[in-house]
């Protein structure tokens, strides 16, 4: 129980534990490095309901970039990024510079491709900044996904479903530009208060300030996060979730790019399996001994270009006795796209500079060959 008391810089929270009431005063943060790492540990501080996130991964701290380090690189269970500044307070004398900071190192993540963003994500989460011992050992973003954010009881369909909205949502934040940015400090000073308002009242920018009030006496510390300026877009939080379809999928890609999706889709649906449609583009699903598996995915990435997305073996670990199969079938595909960006866990192809209408034919023929061996089984 707090009670909020004093008038002076040294306020106090009075904290009763265990029959006990102590008065712990207001204190001054002696170092930003020291609010980063309490953030990072524990991300539920930020009041992500007052800004219209999910819940929040932190996957990287003090990210390397070439303009600098992102002091916090956070990534929500919706598919979200979230670019992190924090700063001790007005007394920083680059205090006003913040939303400049913010704005290059979106300005660096910002085309950042999937299988980039997976491979950072990875090299925090199993590297020594990371505190979340239950994500040692990930070898790909869908592990951690399921691992941080899975539910026990969820069936493999709306495990699929999820995750495919996860990774559509985070490929378009990262194509598109469309980032949150959030400055965290004890003190958000009046002119970087106005510029924050001023930018969050324009529809396509999402920015956001939270203060924080900071208590500290002996061994006791307690921080008190509170959202001053936000006018956050939610991003499926409390809206539904609207699918596409093939006609507004197509209608994304330029010429080149349609020439070589046209074909593949039309040949997916002659297989009468399931294509399923999220928000942005689609999973291709085939029903293999009473599961629905998913052999190949497309989506969006801006500027009327695509990416066509297939596993690799890492992918289906969880069933072995497919792997033989679906190995031979990953094989062909590589053979097929010579140029395939590979990850642990998927193989990425631009469309149409990797994918065109001059090797779609050898695409449709790999997985026409693995959707027939799939239903032999």
């Amino acid at each position: 129980m707090w009670l909020l008391g004093g008038e002076r810089v040294g306020r106090y929270v009075l904290v009763k534990h265990d029959g006990k009431e102590t008065l712990v005063e207001e204190a001054l943060l002696k170092e930003e490095a020291h609010l980063q790492e309490v953030f990072k540990c524990n991300p539920q501080l930020i009041p992500k309901d007052d800004l219209g996130l999910g819940d929040l991964l932190v996957v990287g701290r003090e990210a390397a970039l070439t303009s600098g380090l992102i002091d916090l690189l956070c990534v929500d269970q919706n598919g979200q990024v979230i670019i992190v500044e924090f700063k001790k307070g007005p007394e920083n004398t680059e205090h006003r510079r913040v939303i400049a900071q913010l704005l290059d190192y979106g300005s660096y993540v910002w085309g950042m491709s999937f299988s980039d963003f997976e491979r950072r994500t990875l090299e925090f989460l199993n590297g020594p900044r990371c505190s979340l011992a239950d994500l040692k050992g990930c070898r790909s973003l869908r592990e951690a996904y399921e691992r941080y954010w899975g539910v026990a009881d969820q069936s493999d369909e709306e495990k699929n479903q999820e995750w495919t909205l996860f990774m559509e949502t985070l490929s378009s934040c990262l194509s598109s530009g469309e980032f949150y940015y959030l400055i965290i400090s004890r003190k958000i000073d009046v002119i970087t208060k106005r510029t924050v308002d001023y930018l969050s009242s324009l529809a396509a920018f999402r920015i956001a300030a939270v203060e924080i009030d900071h208590f500290e006496q002996a061994d006791m510390e307690i921080f008190v996060p509170r959202t001053v300026l936000s006018q956050a877009r939610r991003v499926g939080s409390s809206s539904p979730k609207v699918r596409t379809n093939e006609s507004e999928f197509l209608d994304c890609m330029g010429d080149d790019a349609r020439a070589a999706f046209e074909p593949l889709l039309a040949q997916l649906q002659g297989f009468e399996e399931t294509i399923y449609w999220g928000t942005k583009g689609f999973s291709f699903r085939i029903r293999c001994r009473g599961k629905l598996e998913s052999i190949l995915w497309g989506y969006p990435i801006g500027n009327g270009q695509g990416i066509l997305q297939f596993a690799s073996d890492y992918y289906y670990k969880e069933h072995p006795d497919l792997g033989p199969l679906l190995r031979d079938y990953a094989s062909k595909m590589k053979e097929a796209i010579p140029k395939v960006h590979a990850t642990n866990t998927y193989y990425d192809a631009k469309v149409p500079e990797i994918v065109h209408k001059d090797n779609i034919i050898a695409v449709i023929d790999v997985v026409t060959q693995c959707v027939e061996a799939l239903r032999a089984l």
